[in-house]
């Protein structure tokens, strides 16, 4: 189940309260973010629920808090300076007229302590 979540830090919270809301039997999260996962987790500790022990959290972009959090941020890792590079070079095609071509950049799974 996919349940929309904002940038905002109260985000995961709040898509932890729609679940909880809905009555969805849920063992795992994706969070669009790093921050949002964590938020997750805190939102789950307030529901009395234990990660990873009751639902495993995974978040995305491998922020250096992640590696800190408690418990250490199970996320995925993708290219930040690549992928930065890409799009200035999108972007000066797209402004000399150029049309361009998407591309997927390489991204890893970090295991932590947050999924088993």
């Amino acid at each position: 189940m996919c349940v929309p979540a904002s940038f905002l830090p109260e985000g995961g919270r709040e898509a932890v309260a729609e679940l909880a809301s809905r009555g969805v039997d849920y063992d795992a999260v994706f969070a669009c973010s790093d921050l949002l996962a964590m938020t997750v987790i805190n939102a789950l500790r307030e529901q009395g629920r234990v990660v990873p022990e009751d639902v495993a959290v995974v978040g995305y972009d491998d922020i250096e808090l992640s590696s800190y959090f408690h418990p250490p941020l199970t996320t995925v890792r993708q290219p930040v300076r690549e992928a930065g590079r890409a799009m200035v070079a999108a972007l000066l095609q797209q402004t000399e007229g150029q049309n361009v071509a998407s591309i997927q950049l390489p991204t890893s799974l970090v295991s932590r302590s947050s999924s088993l």
